[in-house]
């Protein structure tokens, strides 16, 4: 990573980002900035507009939706109107994503020692230095006899594993921001405490920014300094995470903290024996 001192000014700024589908808006005038090392929760109910903010700051953004405003990182100037050539220089060096389901993230024919290795490759590093890396990368994300799993394919692993293994390549270059979208929904509680402690430790050991979206509310609590809540597009409360769950001020946040302490997690999947 780039090592951004604090005092610099925002790592990432967002400013006025729209997001439509042909005329009708999925985001509306989002603006935020987060600083280098900063953690940041964006919350909201399903349908609310994070994982599409999300996409469009990560340059990943669907067929037929396009992007108005302004998202700039530090030293990289206007992402929103790079190339896709221009994008690839950026993710997985700059900016690393985490996402809900591992499968997607990783190819089912590669063994996921060789993925790790080439998330470094592609940004410059050796093959040597960069398969030695992959196999530290594993153990860092505290999985078991990292030599032999970075010779599996990813359908031999846990969920919770894989999970760890897209971790290992999110921070394999310690990028500057880390965007984790929904990242542990899918996992029993017990496996999401240890991928919440994981990307803690990661992203503290890089210095990197964290960007975390989810609609659990204990879990961003767990790890962000502040809160953005969204609502039918946009962002109608932010502040620290103690102001926004102890004094809500929108209805929609305190139906989220009503709907927390009345359920538990959607998603949430039995255990994982391979996740000890």
């Amino acid at each position: 990573m780039n090592g951004q001192d604090p005092t610099d000014g925002p790592l990432l700024q967002v400013r006025d980002l729209t997001v439509l589908a042909g005329r009708q808006p999925l985001v509306q005038d989002v603006s935020f900035e987060l600083a280098a090392g900063e953690r940041v929760g964006l919350i909201g109910a399903s349908g609310s507009g994070k994982s599409v903010t999300c996409m469009a700051i990560a340059g990943l953004l669907a067929d037929g939706l396009t992007a108005g405003g302004s998202v700039q990182l530090t030293g990289t100037g206007e992402l929103l109107t790079r190339s896709e050539r221009g994008w690839a220089e950026v993710r997985g060096s700059r900016v690393g994503m985490v996402f809900q389901e591992p499968m997607t993230a990783l190819n089912p024919t590669m063994r996921v020692g060789r993925q790790v290795a080439e998330a470094m490759r592609l940004h410059g590093t050796d093959r040597s230095t960069a398969n030695r890396a992959a196999v530290d990368l594993l153990a860092a994300v505290d999985l078991p006899d990292p030599d032999r799993l970075a010779t599996a394919y990813p359908h031999q692993l846990s969920g919770g594993q894989r999970q760890r293994v897209v971790l290992a390549m999110a921070m394999a270059n310690q990028p500057d921001l880390l965007i984790c979208d929904e990242p542990t929904t899918a996992l029993d509680v017990t496996v999401q405490a240890k991928v919440l402690q994981l990307i803690d430790d990661r992203a503290a050991a890089a210095g990197s920014a964290v960007l975390f979206i989810s609609h659990d509310l204990a879990v961003v609590a767990s790890l962000c300094d502040r809160l953005l809540v969204m609502y039918q597009g946009r962002v109608v409360e932010h502040g620290s995470v103690v102001e926004v769950l102890t004094a809500p001020r929108h209805p929609h946040t305190r139906q989220l903290l009503a709907d927390s302490e009345l359920a538990p997690a959607d998603g949430a999947a039995e255990a994982d024996a391979g996740d000890r």
